[in-house]
């Protein structure tokens, strides 16, 4: 790449990447806009030919940024299903009655850390209830269901992290 080449991203990355970071956060809402926006000047820097004689670099620009942010969510909502599951998977399998003392204190630990609505509504869950049926027992909505199942498993994945993925591997695997 030619010196004028690697000065001039020098400089768009001087006037742009503050602002192309709050943009970035406006999609993904954490830090990890950050690295996004530094693959972005990355990829053009690697870019061959350059396109730094293109008029409209800052489209490319947001276009780029935008178009990392949504894979970066794909893939986020991606894995948050499969730990979901997981956690799900986990919760049923010890209201099943399999007793496995660390696991079971794991378990009652991050319960715990619930809300009273959150741990019923997560109590009804692994009983098998629809969301419609715990949104009736309760007598809340549905969509409060929704956001009480989704704190729950966050606050599970958050205490709980890959010490889930870990005990399964060496259980089933």
């Amino acid at each position: 790449m030619k010196e004028k080449d690697e000065d001039m991203i020098e400089q768009l990355y001087t006037t742009y990447f503050n602002g192309l970071y709050r943009f970035a956060y406006h999609y993904v809402m954490c830090d990890y806009a950050y690295d996004i926006v530094q693959e972005v000047f990355i990829r053009l820097y690697e870019r061959k030919p350059p396109i730094l004689s293109d008029d409209n670099i800052v489209g490319y620009l947001l276009t780029a940024t935008k178009n990392r942010c949504m894979n970066f969510l794909r893939h986020k909502d991606i894995v948050d299903k499969h730990e979901e599951r997981l956690v799900e998977a986990i919760l049923s399998w010890n209201a099943d009655g399999n007793d496995d003392g660390e696991l079971k204190a794991e378990i009652e630990r991050c319960m715990n850390l619930l809300s009273d609505k959150q741990r019923a509504v997560v109590s009804l869950k692994t009983k098998g209830k629809s969301y419609q049926e715990i949104a009736d027992i309760l007598k809340i909505n549905v969509g409060t269901v929704n956001t009480h199942i989704a704190r729950a498993y966050k606050v599970f994945r958050d205490n709980f992290g890959t010490l889930l993925i870990y005990y399964f591997m060496s259980r089933f695997l």
